[in-house]
């Protein structure tokens, strides 16, 4: 499945699954963008953009949206991996 042309975004995309879905993304061809907290300092190849946001606060979470959307104007996937606990 070609994906080049796509823009996917990970939330809680710094370890774990989230990290795995989000390389996994990027090596189809995907614009791939990874949030979480410490996605700055996470294991993740350079090509995807790292969008540090706590996913409790709802203006950290609209700011990554309005980031995308003013970049690409739409979110053709979206892996919802992020927990706040």
């Amino acid at each position: 499945m070609a994906l080049a042309d796509t823009v996917t975004l990970v939330t809680g995309g710094s370890r774990g699954v989230g990290r795995g879905v989000a390389v996994s993304m990027a090596e189809t061809g995907s614009t791939v963008y990874a949030t979480g907290r410490a996605v700055g300092d996470a294991d993740l190849p350079p090509d995807v953009i790292r969008v540090p946001c706590d996913h409790t606060d709802d203006a950290e979470v609209e700011r990554v949206f309005a980031r995308i959307d003013a970049r690409h104007g739409r979110i053709d996937h979206l892996v919802n991996n992020a927990w706040g606990g």
